[in-house]
């Protein structure tokens, strides 16, 4: 899968758009092909998530089967028409002597679909996808994700059903982490010892011990502590690390009210948490963390870049 680095709140552009008519001219079609893995089996007998039987019907609408004009509508639901189209691109360009009606993850199916068809008409479209943003908060200079981990969570969303994410934190300054600690603890002191470990637990004592103290100097105390700690080789928080460190190791906060408030409808906290564990599963992300109903409201992900290769 490609991203495009310069723009990552777009994936690639990819080609196809004209479709034989039914009077057997060309005609632009509307949709564009991502160039995409599915993650599980579309057709006779196969899983048919809604995201992945609407790759594949997109797929197959860019192949032109002598014989087969059918236009498949793309709607993500498997019926008669999609099997009977999977059939005859299995027979006729796949080769296959007995077509199954099933494409599958890593087959042979999915890896003849994948390559640009022979049309005398073509024209590379912008993809309409997924998209990953930052928060218009979070400034430029920590707008740092890698590519790959930006593709990553292209994946997800993909895999969820769902539109865009919005990364909310990535690396963070000590005096920016004691001022987050300060706020938070203002607000729930024992609702953020509950969070930290025994680490971040010694910040939030300083604060403990000095809530007597003006605001400035409590947090030029917490800093204090947090840099302590990190020569030490004892991070506060995941999100406190060098430039250089970050390059080796992407640290993502994605917010889920400012998630929640670009997906809409389409938004589904249980369909995303899900497809994050997925791609753990499968190596694509080191660690997960399910803070969705915990104060700071957000999947909190990170990813190796380039640590596996990407579909």
């Amino acid at each position: 899968m490609h991203v495009n680095t310069n723009l990552i709140s777009r994936t690639a552009g990819l080609s196809t758009s004209f479709r034989p008519s039914y009077e057997g001219t060309f005609e632009k079609s509307s949709e564009v092909v991502p160039r995409n893995i599915i993650f599980s089996s579309v057709g006779h007998n196969g899983t048919n998530r809604l995201s992945d039987v609407r790759v594949v019907q997109q797929l197959l609408n860019r192949h032109n089967v002598i014989g087969y004009s059918i236009f498949l509508v793309i709607d993500g639901v498997l019926g008669l028409k999609t099997i009977k189209r999977i059939e005859a691109f299995q027979k006729a360009i796949v080769k296959m002597t007995q077509p199954d009606g099933r494409v599958d993850p890593n087959g042979r199916t999915i890896t003849v679909l994948k390559i640009t068809p022979g049309f005398t008409k073509t024209t590379v479209t912008s993809i309409k996808s997924v998209k990953v943003t930052y928060s218009s908060s979070l400034p430029s200079s920590k707008q740092i994700v890698s590519s790959y981990a930006i593709s990553v969570i292209q994946l997800a969303l993909q895999n969820a059903d769902m539109p865009q994410a919005v990364i909310t934190s990535t690396i963070r300054m000590p005096d920016e982490q004691a001022r987050i600690m300060y706020k938070n603890a203002k607000k729930n002191l024992k609702g953020q010892f509950k969070l930290y470990g025994s680490t971040g637990d010694e910040v939030l004592k300083v604060y403990k011990d000095n809530q007597s103290l003006p605001e400035s100097k409590i947090i030029k105390l917490m800093k204090e502590k947090i840099e302590e700690l990190l020569k030490k080789g004892r991070r506060t928080s995941k999100h406190v690390i060098t430039t250089s460190q970050y390059k080796t190791l992407n640290i993502i906060d994605i917010g889920v009210n400012s998630t929640r408030a670009v997906c809409g409808k389409a938004f589904s906290i249980e369909k995303f948490t899900k497809a994050l564990s997925d791609l753990q599963a499968k190596g694509y992300i080191d660690k997960l963390i399910d803070e969705t109903k915990k104060s700071n409201t957000c999947w909190h992900i990170e990813v190796t870049p380039d640590r596996k290769s990407l579909p």
